[in-house]
């Protein structure tokens, strides 16, 4: 009985202690705010519904498993509604469709995409505004 519940203990902290590989789901206030901060940083717009979405997921976390990027995830159904549309207003501009992806250097957006980008195309895109090597 010990030696069960010695291994139910050590598999719980094993799996509290891992993280999950992929983009980071947060709120639009928190990129609004890393942004007035200037952060250097990657977020892309979507939401779970989205086809185009859902196929552009696990692109992205192969790019992050790969290369340990961090990239920001904003969910358009999810959020709060204003607090989407000051992130919009501040810094984003208009999102026609989902998924689009947003490169910032010091709180500057450098560039943007619209689409599913393919593992190759993104992995470029990322290479030409440093934020992973080559």
């Amino acid at each position: 009985m010990k030696k069960a519940l010695l291994i139910l203990a050590t598999l719980a902290l094993l799996l509290t202690g891992c993280s999950s590989v992929g983009p980071s789901q947060v709120e639009p206030k928190e990129i609004t705010k890393m942004l007035d901060n200037n952060e250097t940083l990657v977020v892309y717009v979507g939401y779970k519904a989205c086809s185009a979405c859902q196929s552009f997921k696990p692109v992205v976390t192969e790019l992050i498993k790969n290369y340990d990027v961090k990239v920001y995830y904003v969910d358009t159904y999810e959020s709060d509604k204003e607090d989407l549309a000051d992130l919009l207003d501040a810094h984003l501009g208009e999102v026609e469709y989902t998924p689009t992806t947003f490169i910032f250097k010091d709180g500057i957006l450098l560039d943007s995409k619209v689409g599913a980008l393919g593992y190759l195309a993104l992995k470029n895109w990322f290479v030409k505004y440093g934020v992973i090597p080559e």
